[in-house]
């Protein structure tokens, strides 16, 4: 047996190096949180404020009904953390000029407004949504954002760090209202803190499905969004020059794949397989899911010109997409040029 001075030498050398390995465990995990927790501080040591106005937001005196971002939007229904805030985006947001240049989608922009009055509809044109992420996302974040080439990237990211910072609504440009948005989700229950609609599914019993993203919506600061930008900045960080013009890697470098992905892996900590629970469910052609804060709307809410949906006179479709960008006759087409 050891003497008891060499007992006690022997138990401090032990607890010295236990407190050791509790400080590099500590600060192990300080440094794997998320890129958004060290991006989005404007100031050192300042926490991001989600509901702080934006300097960056720059009212325009054409926009008609649309409400300046700046301005408190009217509380959300006892049964959502979701803030009535709509968000929009476009080359422009002079809403004169879209009315002479594109009568019809100047309609599309009025069907939000008008079927949503309790909502602040925010419109911010392609230079704005820039400074808005320079403002908001200095760092890292705003880095991979300027290196995208093409407007259709750009407006992926944008939506994703909209919603996280400011919470809200998120609708395409092309799309028009069919629903009012408080009708869109459930309101009974635990309050709703994300929302996602299935843009398609395969047969039931199948692999495969697919969560469109001309539509969402989500409480500030939600994970799912928090993974999901650092998962794209990581991409665009990494990628080649060549990788980040090529317009077929679109999808999956910044739309509804990582989109898709992101929301299963986050159920998927829930124990929950969202391929299964679709096909437990015929497909979910219509109504809804819920998991906890989030709900996975069918495929008529979002999608319902798809031949599987309800169709657009059915009770659950909210959102009409027009696909103005279109595809290969679209932005695929023209590349950097053309919007989504």
């Amino acid at each position: 047996m050891l003497p008891a001075r060499r007992r006690a030498s022997r138990f401090s050398q032990l607890t010295a190096a236990t407190l050791v390995l509790i400080t590099l465990a500590l600060l192990a995990r300080s440094m794997q949180s998320s890129l958004l927790d060290r991006s989005v501080k404007s100031e050192p040591g300042e926490r991001l404020n989600p509901s702080k106005a934006l300097k960056s937001s720059r009212p325009d005196s054409n926009q008609a009904k649309l409400t300046p971002p700046s301005t408190v939007s009217v509380p959300p229904p006892a049964a959502a953390k979701i803030p009535r805030r709509l968000h929009q985006t476009w080359k422009t947001s002079n809403l004169s000029l879209v009315a002479e240049q594109e009568p019809e989608r100047r309609q599309w922009f009025a069907t939000w407004v008008d079927m949503n009055p309790d909502y602040v509809h925010v419109l911010r044109d392609d230079a704005a949504s820039d400074e808005f992420v320079a403002a908001r996302f200095p760092g890292r974040v705003a880095a991979a954002y300027s290196r995208l080439p093409l407007r259709v990237q750009k407006t992926d990211l944008y939506r994703y760090l909209v919603l996280f910072d400011e919470g809200g609504v998120y609708v395409d440009a092309d799309t028009a209202c069919l629903k009012p948005i408080d009708r869109w989700w459930p309101t009974d229950g635990a309050p709703v803190e994300f929302v996602a609609g299935l843009e398609w599914d395969t047969e039931p019993g199948t692999v495969g499905l697919q969560l469109c993203q001309w539509a969402m919506a989500a409480a500030p600061g939600h994970p799912i969004l928090r993974a999901l930008v650092d998962r794209i900045v990581a991409r665009i960080e990494t990628a080649s020059d060549a990788d980040l013009v090529d317009v077929d890697r679109v999808i999956d470098l910044t739309g509804p794949l990582p989109w898709t992905l992101e929301v299963a892996q986050y159920l998927k900590g829930m124990r929950v397989d969202l391929q299964r629970a679709v096909n437990d469910n015929g497909g979910c052609r219509a109504g809804h899911l819920r998991f906890k804060e989030v709900v996975v709307l069918g495929i008529t809410a979002f999608s319902p010109y798809h031949p599987r949906a309800g169709g657009f006179g059915h009770p659950d479709a909210c959102v009409n997409h027009k696909f103005a960008g279109g595809w290969d006759g679209g932005w695929k087409k023209s590349g950097a040029a053309k919007r989504p």
